[in-house]
């Protein structure tokens, strides 16, 4: 097993890493160089049988190129997060070109952008999370102590994704598979890398691929208020009142019966002062409690499919439970409109972009094009039939 405590025990990169502040801070950094490592070691390496059945390719996020932009990712809402990783890592790449040259580690003479991106790709699509043993990895002049390790763990980390399969669990100081139906002889193991928490465009960018029939999908969604608008400043009293940003990033989820709770708060809530209107704004900041009017309108809004009759008129006087449920409702309206407008306009581009991908078969980005149509059928959910 191949991790950030066996790191530790190589003496040289040890000193490297404890007189470097980003590679001391960063487990997944020092995995990463521990294995360009020990793989430009070679067959002199202990972990060489392991390392040298490791596939070669790298992650597509990091071959991105103006066609491919042009081609797949700019339609997609998840051109911020991979833009964000490949100009980490390169940026990662470019520091440690500089410091690794007055160093005897064997990596240096191999550290290529391509070599440096392999590394993080194993890493990225193969790493897991084990209990950390006393070994502690010191940053500077002071230890800390980390609660897990990262480890490339053989067999382990060559294991396939499945939603409903396998989940691997730690006792003590051994990593075990419980299965999640009875095996039979051939049975694929496959494990689960995390479907409930990661979304299709995660996936892709970590992984390198897009699973299929991903109940858990979720896309990025920014909004943002213009300091043009008239009323922004009231609109950005209310949401500092409210505690939220004037530009927000969200999560959009399929919109059916099965997810009408799982909508993201903040983004109804966000959409909820977006809309406002100058008498609306000044009714809810005018107000002893913005805050309990802003949260009476988002739980009409938020829950409304299945308790609109009870959220309407709950103010103790009729003429304010009057104005307030016309706000409400107007709101509800509003809300549902520039969900509706903002999924029109997506679903466009991305049509486009699918559209684009047909031309050119040979070199067709399979994962990509399935990232493009996972994130249509979400955005297809909140138009309008």
């Amino acid at each position: 097993m191949l991790s950030t405590e066996t790191a530790a025990k190589d003496v040289d990169l040890y000193e490297f890493i404890k007189a470097d502040s980003i590679a001391s801070g960063m487990q997944n950094v020092v995995l990463v160089l521990h294995l360009l490592n020990e793989y430009s070691k070679g067959e002199q390496s202990f972990w060489w049988p392991y390392l040298s059945i490791l596939p070669k390719k790298i992650l597509p996020v990091f071959k991105l190129t103006k066609p491919i932009l042009a081609r797949y990712l700019l339609a997609s809402s998840h051109i911020y997060e991979a833009l964000k990783l490949l100009r980490s890592i390169a940026r990662q790449y470019a520091y440690f070109y500089q410091r690794l040259h007055s160093t005897r580690l064997p990596l240096r003479k191999d550290f290529t952008f391509e070599y440096y991106a392999w590394g993080v790709s194993c890493v990225c699509s193969r790493q897991n999370e084990i209990p950390n043993s006393n070994i502690r990895m010191s940053s500077l002049d002071r230890e800390i102590p980390y609660q897990n390790a990262h480890a490339l763990i053989p067999i382990l980390d060559m294991c396939n994704h499945d939603a409903s399969s396998n989940q691997a669990i730690f006792l003590d100081d051994l990593s075990c598979l419980v299965a999640a139906k009875d095996l039979s002889v051939n049975d694929e193991i496959a494990i689960n890398y995390g479907s409930q928490s990661r979304s299709s465009g995660e996936f892709y960018i970590h992984n390198g691929f897009v699973p299929s029939n991903h109940r858990h999908d979720v896309v990025p969604i920014t909004i943002g208020l213009s300091k043009k608008n008239p009323l922004f400043e009231k609109k950005a009293k209310l949401l500092k009142i409210l505690n939220m940003p004037t530009l927000g990033r969200f999560k959009l989820v399929e919109n059916n019966f099965e997810n009408r709770h799982k909508r993201d708060p903040h983004l109804t809530m966000f959409l909820i002062v977006y809309s406002m209107s100058e008498p609306e704004l000044d009714y809810t900041l005018d107000s002893p409690h913005p805050v309990g009017v802003a949260d009476e309108i988002y739980e009409f809004i938020h829950y409304k499919q299945q308790e609109s009759s009870n959220s309407c008129g709950s103010s103790s006087d009729p003429k304010e439970a009057n104005k307030l449920d016309e706000i409400k409702l107007r709101l509800a309206k509003k809300v549902e409109e520039y969900l509706c407008l903002r999924a029109s306009v997506t679903v466009s581009l991305i049509d486009r972009a699918l559209e684009e991908t047909t031309k050119d078969k040979e070199n067709q980005d399979l994962h990509a094009i399935r990232l493009l149509q996972c994130e249509r059928n979400i955005f297809e959910s909140y138009k309008k039939k």
